[in-house]
This record gives C-alpha cells, sequence and structure tokens, in this order.
C-alpha cells in the first residue's frame, strides 16, 4: 500500500513487542474474552513467539496507529510446513469492518509465497473468533480435539 493510505499491512519485522501488548491486553481483557493480562504478562507471552523459530506475523496501521496483527511460526510437518497462527487481534472499534479477513489475506498470500500450505490455530467455539474463521474459509476438524491436562504445581 501507498505510504498515504489510511491502512497498511506490513510484515512484524521489529523485536519490540510493547506496542503489540498493550493492543493484545486491550482486546483480550474486553469482551467477550474478557480475560486478565497484564502489560507484562502479554509482553513476555508475544515476546516468546517473535523468538520462536520460523516466527511469522503482520500488523495493520491505520493513520499510524497499531489496530491490529496475527502472528504465528511454521514448522516441519510431513512433506511440508504448517502454520501454527497463535494470536490474532484487532482493536474492538476496528472489528466486522474487514480489517481482519484484510490480514488474514496478506498472511495466506505469504504463507502461500514460502510453500506453506496449512494453518492450525485454536480459538473457542461458540465465540465470534470462531464464526470470523469459519467466515474465512477456516474448518473445525470435528475428528480433532485439544487435550489439557492441568498439573499440580504444589511442591
Amino acid at each position: 500500500m501507498s505510504k498515504g493510505s489510511e491502512m497498511e499491512i506490513t510484515e512484524i519485522l521489529d523485536s519490540d513487542v510493547s506496542i503489540y501488548a498493550e493492543l493484545y491486553v486491550h482486546v483480550f481483557n474486553s469482551p467477550p474474552w474478557k480475560e486478565n493480562w497484564t502489560l507484562p504478562s502479554a509482553i513476555e507471552r508475544l515476546d516468546f513467539y517473535r523468538r520462536t523459530p520460523g516466527f511469522i506475523g503482520f500488523c495493520v496501521h491505520e493513520r499510524s496507529s497499531l489496530v491490529g496483527f496475527v502472528l504465528g511460526n511454521y514448522e516441519p510437518y510431513q512433506q511440508g510446513k504448517v502454520y501454527l497462527l497463535k494470536e490474532m487481534c484487532i482493536a474492538p472499534e476496528r472489528q466486522r469492518s474487514g480489517l481482519g479477513s484484510s490480514l488474514l489475506e496478506k498472511l495466506h498470500s505469504a504463507l502461500k509465497e514460502r510453500d506453506i500450505c496449512l494453518i492450525n490455530l485454536i480459538t473457542r467455539i461458540g465465540h465470534p473468533a470462531e464464526g470470523f474463521y469459519l467466515k474465512n474459509n477456516y474448518l473445525r476438524v470435528p475428528s480433532m480435539g485439544l487435550y489439557v491436562a492441568k498439573l499440580d504445581n504444589e511442591h
């Protein structure tokens, strides 16, 4: 996009994740998620992803303000590579405006250029995010499940 454009999607190449963390806290502490992120915990999480081998992420700015991002990493898988979409967020006031779909289109295009042909992600069933991904041609895989084991950390 041209420099004068209102919206600009660019690859995340910088290592300072604090601006992304501010948006992350704002988005995920708001409805419908209502999580309890602090700025330090969000910085730690996003910085961890940023330093993961195979990291690929994109951000979207409007009038020089960060309004969204998507990030994850790819890893070897069978005869190719699979991208693990770890986090995506759009500022609440900009959701349902097409911005997220544009961001996904940019990600998909970049992944195809890098010979990555499969994306995996986890999101909550029944939340608006699920509808967003389904609308953008993602499929819920009925034969797969998410399993968790809560570990007792008392010593």
